[in-house]
């Protein structure tokens, strides 16, 4: 876990992924869409990232489908071999051309965590605000 109070780069940042319906969309470190079980990605001659999310929004842009929505908390198993979730939104559903903010307070992702949004049922848009704090090793 990086020391977040020798931050020497901090940046703003809003993120806006498009996930299909049956998709996964991940927030954080080893972010990116499509349906990634692979295990937790490191180095040890990068910096060292955290992510504090102040807010998560879904959308779904469909004109007459609902989309349930699943969201965990990723974090690597103790092997380092895959991730372990922790869902904290499970098979919410959204109604067809309605949104949904899903954090009530911010959130930090470490080193290899990560935010996993599941969809069934119709595409939706994510849109995350957050700042990257970067540390050196």
């Amino acid at each position: 876990m990086p020391d977040i109070t020798t931050v020497n780069d901090l940046q703003g940042k809003t993120e806006g992924v498009a996930i299909a319906a049956t998709y996964d969309g991940f927030i954080g470190n080893n972010a990116g869409t499509g349906a990634s079980t692979s295990a937790p990605t490191t180095s040890a001659n990068t910096a060292k990232v955290t992510y504090k999310v102040n807010s998560l929004i879904v959308g779904n842009n469909d004109a007459s489908n609902a989309a349930s929505v699943t969201i965990a908390f990723e974090t690597p198993n103790g092997a380092g071999t895959a991730f372990d979730p922790f869902p904290f939104v499970t098979g919410i559903e959204i109604p067809a051309k309605a949104s949904l903010d899903v954090l009530s307070s911010s959130m930090y992702l470490n080193d290899q965590e990560r935010l996993k949004i599941s969809v069934t049922g119709a595409a939706v848009d994510v849109v995350a605000s957050y700042e990257q704090l970067t540390t050196d090793l």
